[in-house]
């Protein structure tokens, strides 16, 4: 049985933002920032050309803009943190700056939680992890530098964009990630943290908000409401259009508002 991971490939094709397939009804469906007819497109950027063997629903996003292809990593310039969220906090919430000392600037991730497996065989850690240690979470990308940091790498809160610097700002190191690789529907690492000095509190949302990950029955998001709390963007939210599951781990698209 296909799933979302196989048809990827489709976010190299012109104005594609996101690729989601439907078991149920057999349909790949895919978010575009702005809907083109096949006149308007080579060959190579028609997703029902590119695939033909499936049944195909392309959705407009309603950003009614012209891009190449979706690069996750490829902000030239980064913007000023919200009020408030570039400066120290203790203890850290999620949502305000932090990130690898040797980096710009990012988001601490959501609450702390516990190593359970440092044998698990997709992902990596280093010596001093131990199973039952509490840790941070973020993405690969801002704990690990995408795999290029080593372990023991400082983390500084706030982000040195943001005026954070060693000694005074750090607040934990490196502890594992999942390596960022062909395959891989992650991008995670973790952090050695205090619990004096973390709290699995969200900057600015309120303690009755709901936060967790959505495990079970995740087609039954679509059409909710999520909200995120981050350093750059600060509260936003979303409605989910549609969700896939892969290794496991529940994904879902989202039109801002």
């Amino acid at each position: 049985m296909p799933s979302s991971e196989d048809f990827e490939h489709l976010l190299d094709c012109r104005n594609v933002l996101g690729v989601e397939y439907d078991d149920e009804t057999d349909t790949v469906r895919v978010f575009v920032s702005q809907k083109l007819g096949p006149d308007d497109l080579d060959e190579r950027d028609d997703v029902t050309r590119q695939v033909t063997d499936r049944n195909v629903e392309v959705v407009d996003a309603g950003y009614d803009e012209e891009r190449e292809g979706f690069d996750a990593l490829g902000v030239a310039q980064i913007p000023e943190a919200q009020p408030d969220r570039h400066e120290r906090h203790r203890p850290v919430l999620a949502g305000v700056s932090e990130i690898n000392a040797d980096s710009t600037a990012a988001t601490a991730g959501p609450y702390p939680a516990r190593v359970t497996d440092t044998d698990a065989a997709n992902a990596t850690w280093g010596d001093d992890a131990s199973e039952g240690e509490l840790v941070r979470l973020s993405n690969n990308h801002v704990y690990a530098l995408v795999n290029d940091a080593g372990f023991g790498a400082a983390v500084v809160q706030p982000s040195p964009r943001d005026g954070g610097e060693l000694p005074d700002d750090r607040v934990g190191e490196l502890r594992g990630y999942v390596p960022i690789e062909d395959g891989v529907v992650v991008d995670v690492a973790a952090r050695s943290a205090r619990p004096d000095r973390e709290s699995a509190e969200y900057h600015e949302l309120p303690d009755e908000w709901p936060t967790g990950i959505r495990r079970e029955e995740y087609r039954a998001l679509k059409g909710e409401t999520v909200t995120k709390t981050g350093r750059t963007t600060g509260v936003s939210s979303a409605s989910v259009e549609g969700s896939a599951r892969a290794s496991g781990l529940t994904s879902a698209r989202t039109t801002a508002r």
